[in-house]
């Protein structure tokens, strides 16, 4: 399928905002060292205070977090561990880094997490314990209560991925069988110190969501102990720098951010994100072009062997159901991407559409209903050349919708 104009625009604002959001670049801005004082927000600590320093982590921004991280500490670092995707060691650099799968734990996640818990149990009481979590952590740092063994979590992993839970739901009891999950790991160490950088992926940024909050408070693991949570990044701050960003490309475009993130079935956000554009499309049709925003994560109980993903499946439910609903005067493009830049069981981190498509499907001999009824969006839109790839982005703040409106208002 060739692409428009504005489909390319799309990916050039997504793609310019992730570059902007890496996690390096967020911690340089938000964490200092002058001398000896490490300073965030209106808090700061006295390095000189610790006897080591300790980092530990797990997600999949875990990588890049604790690359931000040592170029702000160096030599500082004793040592520590970090388990994330594709694992590469960073030159100079204490920190072990171990390989973890996600969305279901495997060998590698067990192993790792035990080798992470080993050298946490070394650590003293005057250590400084940095704990760097994003998600994917919840699969990627995975050790079952001593009861249950690695194939039951592995199981129940996969029933609550099709079962369309939300991650709130699904979290709960995972942390109810896990003995890192919910604050657990905190039981390991000794140290009266703990700082947390976390990346959300959740809606309403809960700390003891994102990744199972394996190191938050809780009244056991968190005794004696002093806590702080530094936020790098947030998926309403990267709605903003989307919104920045698509400032510095676009002329005289007119954003809307949906001012919550959104949950639900798949269909619901799809009708939530229609009617929300048709109403202020209807209402004020001069302010075109127009950039829609939204961001979340869709609920989806799938049944069946097919490929796709969240983002492949809402975009062409929007395809099917709520497209024509614009009307034929309006020229629409959607991408629906994850911004971790992997979508389900695919390479993709999403697709993009627009409201010419449908009118094309015929030429492919195509029955987008079929590809949708088997949740197999991802071969859909591979044959039609409209897949969105990225690659893993080491960073993982939610899925984002972007519609960009044209032309003239709605009838």
């Amino acid at each position: 399928m060739h692409q428009s104009s504005d489909q390319e625009i799309l990916k050039e604002i997504f793609s310019r905002s992730l570059a902007i959001a890496r996690p390096e670049q967020q911690i340089a801005q938000l964490l200092t060292v002058d001398d000896d004082l490490l300073s965030w927000d209106s808090e700061s600590t006295k390095l000189s205070d610790f006897n080591r320093i300790f980092v530990f982590g797990a997600g999949k921004a875990g990588y890049s977090m604790a690359n931000g991280l040592h170029d702000l500490l160096q030599d500082r670092i004793h040592g520590g561990v970090v388990i994330c995707p594709e694992p590469t060691p960073i030159k100079d650099c204490k920190i072990k880094f171990l390989p973890g799968n996600h969305p279901i734990p495997d060998k590698e996640s067990f192993d790792s997490t035990e080798e992470l818990i080993k050298v946490l149990t070394s650590t003293t009481e005057n250590d400084l314990i940095f704990f760097l979590i994003s998600g994917g952590a919840s699969a990627m740092l995975c050790k079952p209560l001593p009861d249950i063994n690695q194939t039951e979590i592995q199981l129940l992993n996969e029933q609550l991925l099709k079962s369309g839970l939300s991650i709130h739901e699904m979290n709960r009891k995972l942390k109810e069988l896990s003995a890192v999950k919910g604050g657990k790991l905190l039981e390991f160490t000794p140290s009266k110190r703990i700082i947390n950088l976390l990346i959300s992926d959740v809606p309403g940024n809960d700390p003891n969501v994102i990744g199972s909050g394996p190191t938050q408070a809780n009244d056991l693991s968190s005794r004696d102990k002093t806590i702080s949570n530094i936020w790098i990044n947030t998926p309403e701050l990267f709605a903003e720098s989307i919104a920045n960003t698509s400032k510095s490309i676009l002329k005289d475009v007119v954003i809307y951010i949906h001012p919550l993130p959104y949950s639900g079935s798949t269909k619901d956000v799809c009708d939530m994100i229609a009617s929300t554009m048709l109403n202020y499309l209807t209402n004020d049709f001069t302010s075109l072009p127009r950039l829609f925003i939204f961001y979340g994560e869709s609920e989806v109980k799938v049944t069946g062997n097919g490929k796709g993903g969240r983002n492949q499946h809402l975009a062409l439910h929007f395809l099917i159901h709520d497209m024509p609903k614009f009307g034929q005067k309006i020229k629409l493009s959607m991408m629906s991407v994850g911004s971790d830049g992997i979508d389900g069981n695919t390479e993709a981190a999403g697709a993009i559409i627009d409201s010419d498509l449908l009118n094309r499907l015929a030429a492919y001999q195509m029955n987008p209903t079929e590809y949708f009824n088997q949740f197999n969006s991802y071969p859909f839109f591979k044959e039609l050349g409209a897949s969105v790839i990225t690659g893993p982005t080491e960073n993982n703040l939610m899925d984002f919708q972007l519609l960009l409106v044209r032309d003239t208002a709605i009838e």
